[in-house]
């Protein structure tokens, strides 16, 4: 069975938010999301957001994305991403541009459960970096994901 692009952004988000890596968001998994983009959350939203059974699921995760609608996928991959440790750099205009370097780009892999060295991860960063700068921007990581 394929996997679709959006099915891999959303696992690694959900990789990344389950901090406890116990296959579930429960409420602290997402009170350290909401609080990684400068929000607060009262204890009880963040239960109900969790759900009865302790937390989300993946799918159930993946639900809640597709319910968001289209951009909600291209929104999370910054945020999984600064879960990640993956820092920000100033772009032209002062906007905050994430940029993936091979030890953040390793990370993102071990949270998915996948391992590769620093040469796989420096050359796979050759094949996808479009500028020359040794830094994956969030398009070319997106294209990495098939995003």
């Amino acid at each position: 069975m394929a996997i679709s692009a959006a099915a891999i952004g959303s696992e690694a988000a959900f990789a990344a938010f389950d901090r406890d890596r116990d296959g579930l968001l429960g409420a602290s998994d997402l009170e350290h999301a909401i609080r990684a983009v400068g929000h607060e959350a009262k204890a009880e939203t963040l239960r109900a957001l969790a759900g009865q059974s302790g937390g989300l699921d993946l799918e159930g995760f993946r639900k809640v994305v597709a319910d968001a609608g289209a951009d909600a996928e291209k929104n999370l991959m910054p945020l999984a991403l600064q879960l990640c440790g993956v820092k920000a750099t100033e772009g032209d205009e002062g906007e905050q541009t994430p940029l993936i370097g091979p030890d953040g780009l390793k990370k993102v892999f071990e949270i998915l459960g996948m391992e590769a060295s620093e040469e796989e991860m420096k050359e796979l960063i050759r094949g996808f970096d479009s500028d020359g700068d040794g830094l994956l921007s969030m398009a070319e990581f997106a294209a990495i994901l098939g995003l």
